[in-house]
C-alpha cells in the first residue's frame, strides 16, 4: 500500500540564523539573523506545549517516584508538582511526558 505523501508544513519560512567560526580568534560568529516569521508565534500560555520547552528535570522525576514509593499515584504527583509550580504552564512538562518519562526509567 502506498501512502500519499504529506504536504509541506514550512513554507515561506524566514527566519533565519547564519553562525560561522573565524579561524583566526577561534570564536563563533553570528552573520545573519532574520527574526521574520511566516506564522503566528506561540503564545504565552501555549509555549509549554512547544516539543523543545518540554523537559522532565531530575528533580521532578526523583519526587515523582519517592511519591509513587509512597503508593501515590503518578497522576496526583504531577498534580502536586503543578501546585508547587504555581500554574500548568511553569511546570515545564505536561503529564504524559512525566509517564513517557517513567516508562522509559523502567
Amino acid at each position: 500500500m502506498m501512502r500519499n505523501p504529506t504536504r509541506e508544513t514550512r513554507e515561506n519560512y524566514f527566519a533565519a540564523l547564519c553562525v560561522h567560526l573565524c579561524k583566526e580568534s577561534n570564536k563563533y560568529i553570528i552573520t545573519e539573523f532574520i527574526l521574520a516569521h511566516s506564522h503566528a508565534l506561540a503564545r504565552k500560555g501555549e509555549v509549554q506545549f512547544i516539543r523543545s520547552h518540554r523537559f522532565v528535570n531530575d528533580s521532578a522525576l526523583a519526587q515523582v517516584l519517592s511519591m509513587q514509593n509512597a503508593s501515590i499515584p503518578t497522576s496526583r504527583a504531577y498534580d502536586y508538582i503543578v501546585n508547587q509550580c504555581g500554574e500548568f504552564e511553569f511546570v515545564g512538562f505536561t503529564a504524559k511526558d512525566l509517564f513517557n518519562k517513567l516508562d522509559d526509567e523502567r
